[in-house]
């Protein structure tokens, strides 16, 4: 896995999915760190572009934190540490 840092994108849910869509409009999928993370992420958007922290699988994102107006949400603390793809 490798870290990323995403500028400007806005977090959707579609079809129960969560989705960061960029400034060009591409959607790029996202792993569930819980239900609870991804309507807090929703919650802090608030419907526009924040900047996120990931971690990038190579298909997936799995969002760990984000900052948006000067205050940091840090989402790792939902992250399943069992997970097959993820090494902690």
């Amino acid at each position: 896995t490798f870290p990323v840092v995403l500028e400007q994108v806005i977090p959707i849910i579609q079809n129960d999915e969560l989705y960061l869509i960029d400034q060009m409009g591409i959607q790029l999928p996202c792993l569930s760190n819980s239900p609870l993370s991804q309507w807090q992420l929703l919650a802090l958007s608030g419907g526009v572009s924040i900047k996120i922290f990931c971690e990038w699988d190579g298909k997936k994102l799995l969002p760990l934190g984000a900052a948006h107006l000067g205050r940091w949400i840090d989402f790792s603390i939902y992250v399943e540490r069992n997970t097959a793809n993820y090494r902690y």
